[in-house]
């Protein structure tokens, strides 16, 4: 383990590290609901989705992290699982930080109206706007970014997004988050794994490994273009256009509800098989991809997972997340 850490250390400074606070569908009892931290090359964090309830508190807390850290929450969607956790970040942000900066919160134009909903609470003291909201002192807590797919973000002097519309509900979007300074020589991926906590890798080799600490530890050097890449993919079924916004990437994370056996689970709900965010990994050419929004069917059963999307990508490592796992990349 010393020997892994080590890896993970030396990487954090060359690139992206990846929290995964919450890995689980949104019917999962058995994993928390989707929130990921990325921790960019100049020590920002940026929260990609909210989770739902304490979610993010909790596990942040866990990994070392605070809310009032996160002054940027890129959203895919507006479905509870992914933004319901918001209400607790501001309370949180709010008390623990009397300067409160405002989170600045990016989604589709339909995103940010549901979250308003979501916000304007009676209970929860807070006045909303089309701009954002406000507490009942007059601080601002949320500002609402609305994002235009395909137009750069400039989320800090070395970190960018845009946005790109994928198949799931009106105004879901896939992210990508490029941050500058990225050394060529320095460049990596590892899976580290959380204490306790199973994650199933892949190797480019074919080896694979699943609930180990230090098995399947990958190396694949980041681009000499100095920019480190992470996609998103949100919820969505099979969307090509997808493949466009992830080209090139240091990391494709993907949601994989269920394998191809139960695919027409998938197609009823609007969410992608393993195989598929394998088919969108290998038409975008991504350096490794890791599986996220995991069901109660296959919490125990990463592995097919893994198995499944190695069958159709062949560039790099395939990972299957967990709650707390920690990725560098």
């Amino acid at each position: 383990m010393v020997e892994a850490t080590a890896m993970e250390d030396a990487l954090q400074s060359a690139g992206f590290k990846v929290s995964y606070l919450g890995t689980g569908a949104g019917g999962c009892i058995l994993r928390n609901h989707t929130a990921i931290v990325l921790e960019c090359p100049g020590g920002e964090r940026i929260l990609l989705d909210a989770a739902s309830g304490n979610t993010v508190l909790r596990h942040a807390n866990r990994l070392g992290m605070s809310p009032v850290e996160f002054d940027h929450c890129l959203l895919t969607h507006s479905h509870p699982d992914h933004c319901e956790g918001l209400p607790h970040i501001e309370m949180q942000r709010s008390r623990r930080n009397a300067a409160e900066r405002p989170m600045q919160l990016y989604g589709s134009g339909a995103a940010l109206a549901d979250v308003g909903v979501l916000l304007s609470y009676p209970r929860r003291g807070l006045a909303v706007d089309a701009n954002g909201a406000r507490r009942s002192d007059g601080r601002r807590v949320f500002d609402f970014r609305p994002a235009d797919p395909g137009e750069w973000i400039q989320l800090t002097p070395g970190v960018r997004a845009k946005c790109a519309p994928v198949e799931h509900i009106g105004g879901a979007v896939a992210w990508r988050i490029e941050a500058s300074g990225v050394g060529a020589s320095g460049g990596g991926a590892s899976g580290i794994e959380a204490p306790g906590i199973e994650v199933s890798g892949i190797g480019a080799s074919g080896g694979g490994a699943s609930g180990t600490e230090t098995s399947g530890i990958e190396a694949s050097g980041i681009g000499a273009s100095g920019v480190g890449v992470i996609v998103f993919s949100g919820d969505t079924r099979w969307c090509p256009a997808l493949a466009e916004l992830a080209e090139g990437a240091d990391l494709l994370i993907h949601e994989a509800i269920c394998t191809e056996d139960d695919r027409s689970r998938a197609d009823n709900a609007a969410h992608a098989t393993a195989a598929e965010a394998g088919r969108i990994a290998q038409l975008a050419g991504v350096r490794q991809l890791t599986l996220t929004h995991i069901d109660n069917a296959f919490h125990a059963h990463t592995e097919l997972l893994a198995a499944e999307a190695r069958g159709a990508y062949d560039g790099g490592p395939v990972w299957v997340a967990a709650d707390c796992w920690q990725q560098s990349v």
